[in-house]
């Protein structure tokens, strides 16, 4: 694999991070879904984005959604996924999916700021694995 470019620069938390999903599988801990990193986010107090990043993107970019994307054609899924060359469990159980998805659904309508709202969705729509199909292209 190349070196990162010192254009994509990075952090040492990030370096250490870089380093640890490129070890072997059988050299990674297993983790299972934290349910407490979406119950503790509060919209528009809690922000992924610093502030100045969010005005930097409000500055160079316009939202052009009119609504959310999607509507109904993905149902939550009733069954246990994996993910191919991962150690991370996702959340099983339809009852504890479906709840996990409504306080997603909650908190991502409550924020109002679209930068921080993408942000929030990319976060959590892949951590929480909500679909039998298409999480990865959500």
């Amino acid at each position: 694999m190349a070196a990162t470019p010192a254009s994509l620069a990075v952090s040492p938390e990030a370096e250490e991070v870089r380093a640890l999903v490129r070890l072997p599988l059988t050299q990674r801990k297993p983790v299972g879904y934290d349910p407490e990193l979406l119950k503790t986010y509060r919209p528009n107090r809690t922000h992924y984005l610093p502030a100045a990043m969010r005005k930097h993107l409000s500055q160079i970019g316009v939202s052009r959604c009119q609504g959310p994307a999607g509507g109904n054609s993905c149902a939550l899924r009733e069954i246990a996924v994996g993910i191919d060359g991962s150690v991370f469990h996702p959340i099983e159980g339809p009852q504890r999916i479906e709840e996990m998805f409504d306080l997603f659904l909650k908190k991502a309508q409550a924020i109002q700021d679209p930068f921080e709202h993408a942000f929030f969705s990319m976060v959590h729509l892949p951590y929480l694995q909500p679909f039998e199909d298409v999480n990865k292209r959500v």
